[in-house]
């Protein structure tokens, strides 16, 4: 990979520590860290059935689909969504 990447760990799953409500979602800064400074619109409730690991690492696959479905012509046709790779691979 030519150049420097970038911090590593988009994802990220916390609590905001001055309300106590868990929450997940995804930053440029580089998660592997104890603390993230982050807007409030880049952050969502932490859903209660799932752990912390499937928290932290959900946000880039689902808005990778998102964003797929939403910038293609894909509306009202069938689509084969593959997860054989996993993630977005």
């Amino acid at each position: 990979y030519p150049g420097d990447p970038g911090p590593l760990g988009l994802e990220f799953c916390g609590v905001i520590s001055s309300t106590g409500v868990s929450v997940y979602g995804a930053t440029n800064q580089g998660c592997f860290t104890s603390h993230v400074n982050i807007s409030k619109q880049l952050v969502a409730p932490a859903p209660l059935s799932i752990t912390v690991t499937e928290a932290a690492s959900s946000p880039v696959v689902f808005l990778t689909a998102l964003l797929c479905f939403r910038l293609s012509d894909i509306a009202g046709k069938s689509v084969l969504v593959h997860a054989a790779a996993g993630g977005v691979g």
